[in-house]
């Protein structure tokens, strides 16, 4: 059997198939949680914020025009990020820094955390909670989220080009924090 693809389960959705929409759930819930639970710290924020997110994409299924892949992941990603905003808006909380995620919260085959000791793996997430939060963000959707250099462009809005531009010079600048802090 093969997977449904995006187009697929959204034009199905569209038609009102319940069980579509649970394809679209099951295939972006947990990068949109990761991503939503690195923003905001708080598992049960963050659980709101993305059930709030669907229960808005399925109002705004009818209208949305499928041309690509990418584009329906920026979309999903744009509403999501302004659920956040207004997450922060109404709290007026800082953004989560990242050197307090609890450990439970995933993200361990991380390419930069695997590079450290586990003992070193808060001190790491410090190191990119220091980074500029254009850097920032681009490292959370590349490592935590897993998303392609293509995804990473349609949610920020940005080129493909200019995610990867922004993901080397945030390694780079990372490269730099931790050796001047002794890990080479």
């Amino acid at each position: 059997m093969t997977e449904e693809s995006f187009r697929e389960a959204l034009e199905r959705a569209q038609r009102g198939e319940h069980d579509a929409f649970r394809v679209l759930f099951d295939r972006l819930h947990d990068r949109m949680f990761t991503y939503a639970v690195s923003h905001t710290g708080d598992r049960d924020r963050a659980m709101d914020i993305v059930q709030e997110t669907f229960v808005d994409l399925w109002k705004q299924l009818p209208r949305f025009q499928y041309r690509s892949d990418d584009e329906f992941l920026g979309f999903v990603f744009l509403v999501l990020k302004r659920k956040l905003a207004r997450h922060y808006a109404m709290s007026r909380r800082e953004p989560y820094s990242l050197d307090e995620r609890p450990e439970s919260l995933g993200g361990a085959d991380s390419v930069l955390e695997r590079s450290v000791e586990h003992e070193d793996h808060r001190w790491l997430l410090s190191c990119v909670d220091a980074l500029p939060e254009r850097s920032r963000e681009v490292i959370v959707l590349r490592h935590w989220s897993g998303f392609s250099f293509a995804e990473i462009a349609k949610i920020l809005g940005i080129t493909e080009t200019a995610a990867r531009v922004r993901h080397h010079r945030a390694t780079a600048e990372l490269r730099v924090r931790m050796k001047s802090m002794g890990y080479e």
